[in-house]
């Protein structure tokens, strides 16, 4: 029953301390990251090519520390206890968020992308032990239900994040309401590492090495090295962050340039993809009853290639409104329902897209390689990402739209859909 094998997973110390440790972790950042955005963007010319330069610069200073300082993260994973590594990770957080205070207080542009990256590098540290501690402390039928619940509800922190920092930080006391946010979270995630049951170390003879650019390169022969179907699994994960990276990224500008809607709108975007991601996540479970099978990732894959070409047939016959367009507004215009409707149906794919892949490739590793290789499938996660980016960069400074974006992934993303297929046809993954 989808009861007894997810949300009953809620009421487990072996489950709930990583839970809310995560949850309040994704808030945090965030929270942060949103809330500078703003009020730096108060603090400048408001032209869209300050606009852009700033957003993107954020999200390139938060990202990159996963590039860097994976391969740390699954090395210290395995040497030393997880639960140990976590509760250190969250103090480091606790220290940051003083860093951030005085970044927001005194409204500096560089000690507010020094706490980005530092915030980067210890959601990046803290990855690899993340999603090695689940199959650990979760039996073979949970863990689908334990990455469903765990990667829902991180995108709903997102969420809250998001909306709390670019809302609050325009109020009068915004920042002081933001900084107790920050402080706020960052102390009930250091409790809840604290409940977090022992858990011991992988291998103690790990050796840490220092050398960046050396870890990087062994990790990624490291996830090179496994079985085909592993590598798939893995590659499909990334393949994932990479339309979701690119639909999280464009949806702000989709909104309020390419529909002319309000903030509302965008509100109610964000809302629904996030709301919808995690509804289609927690689907698995449903689906599946537990079982651990990567039967409907070409249907879901499938999913997000069908709704975006209709959004991007939508956006295309959409009539622009001559004011931005409110809520009420937008969905009385002729595809406005539809565009909604379908962004909706492309977060519910990616989320049966992707949690299937997280409990295989969980569940197929063990012992002293899992945190290695879940370091190098953060690494790639993040590469992936960055493609993203200057890819849509790239398209966007040739004159292409946002739908057309939409369009070309959606039709890019059949390639893997239909490897997916054939490689399931003719063997088992786990």
């Amino acid at each position: 029953m989808l009861h007894k094998t997810q949300f009953s997973l809620l009421t487990k110390r072996r489950f709930l301390p990583l839970f809310l440790t995560q949850f309040l972790g994704a808030f945090h950042d965030n929270l942060f990251k949103n809330a500078f955005v703003v009020l730096l963007l108060f603090s400048v010319s408001k032209a869209d090519s300050q606009t852009a330069i700033i957003t993107t610069l954020a999200a390139g200073v938060f990202i990159l520390p996963f590039v860097l300082f994976s391969p740390l993260g699954g090395a210290l994973a395995n040497k030393y206890p997880k639960h140990i590594l976590v509760r250190y990770l969250k103090i480091a957080e606790l220290l940051i968020a003083v860093l951030g205070t005085i970044a927001l207080f005194t409204v500096s542009a560089p000690l507010s992308y020094l706490t980005l990256f530092a915030l980067g590098a210890q959601s990046a540290l803290f990855s690899p032990a993340k999603y090695s501690i689940l199959p650990e402390q979760l039996e073979k039928q949970e863990l689908l239900g334990g990455n469903a619940l765990l990667n829902s509800s991180t995108f709903i922190a997102i969420l809250l994040g998001t909306i709390v920092g670019a809302s609050v930080i325009t109020l009068p006391q915004g920042v002081t309401i933001i900084s107790g946010l920050l402080f706020f979270s960052a102390i009930s995630g250091v409790i809840a590492s604290w409940r977090i049951p022992a858990i011991p170390a992988i291998d103690s003879l790990t050796k840490i090495s220092l050398n960046i650019f050396s870890s990087i390169f062994k990790i990624l022969r490291e996830v090179g090295s496994q079985p085909a179907p592993l590598r798939m699994v893995i590659g499909g994960i990334a393949w994932f962050y990479f339309l979701g990276g690119t639909y999280l990224a464009q949806i702000p500008n989709f909104a309020k340039i390419t529909l002319n809607t309000t903030e509302a709108v965008l509100t109610l975007f964000l809302v629904t993809f996030s709301v919808f991601i995690a509804l289609g996540g927690l689907l698995n479970n449903l689906l599946l009853r537990g079982r651990i099978s990567l039967q409907y990732v070409p249907l879901a894959m499938a999913g997000i290639t069908l709704f975006s070409l209709d959004l991007w047939y939508c956006a295309s016959h959409y009539m622009l409104p001559a004011t931005p367009a409110d809520m009420t507004t937008f969905l009385a215009l002729p595809y406005g329902w539809r565009i909604l409707v379908d962004m909706a149906l492309i977060a519910l794919s990616g989320g049966l897209f992707v949690i299937p892949l997280n409990a295989s490739l969980q569940h197929a590793v063990s012992g002293a390689p899992r945190a290695f290789i879940m370091a190098g499938s953060a690494l790639l996660n993040a590469l992936f990402i960055i493609v993203s980016s200057i890819l849509c960069a790239l398209m966007l400074g040739q004159n292409y739209g946002i739908p057309a974006i939409f369009m070309v992934f959606a039709l890019i993303n059949v390639i893997p859909a239909v490897f997916f297929h054939k490689m399931l046809k003719k063997t088992k993954i786990i």
